[in-house]
This record gives C-alpha cells, structure tokens and sequence, in this order.
C-alpha cells in the first residue's frame, strides 16, 4: 500500500484537529494521533520486507 505513505500525512493532520479546536479532553487528543501513527507504522515495516523480499528473490535469480 504505497499510496498509504501519502494519504497518511492528510489522515495525521486532521487527527489533530479536534485537539486544536478543544474539542475532546487533552489526553484523547494525544492518543487519537498516536493511533493514527500505528497503521502507517505496520505500513512501513510491511513495505520494508517486501521490498528487501523482491531483492533477495531478484539477487537469487540473477545468481542462477
């Protein structure tokens, strides 16, 4: 899901609003934020070893 590394900067912005407009309690704006983080995380590392997967199966390839 390499679009998720650009819609996930619009997804992290907004999660912020409803903490700068007051619009929950102070911890509940920290903690929406944080949950906004975890996919783009699990994201990234998904990314990460499927790429280092494709050039582990392309180096063995070109070694045959």
């Amino acid at each position: 899901m390499t679009w998720y590394r650009y819609v996930h900067q619009v997804v992290f912005v907004a999660s912020f609003m409803p903490l700068m407009l007051n619009l929950v309690p102070t911890w509940q704006g920290v903690v929406i934020p944080f949950l906004a983080i975890i996919p783009y995380a699990a994201n990234e590392i998904w990314l990460t070893r499927k790429k280092a997967k494709a050039k582990t199966t392309n180096s063995s390839d070109t070694a045959r």
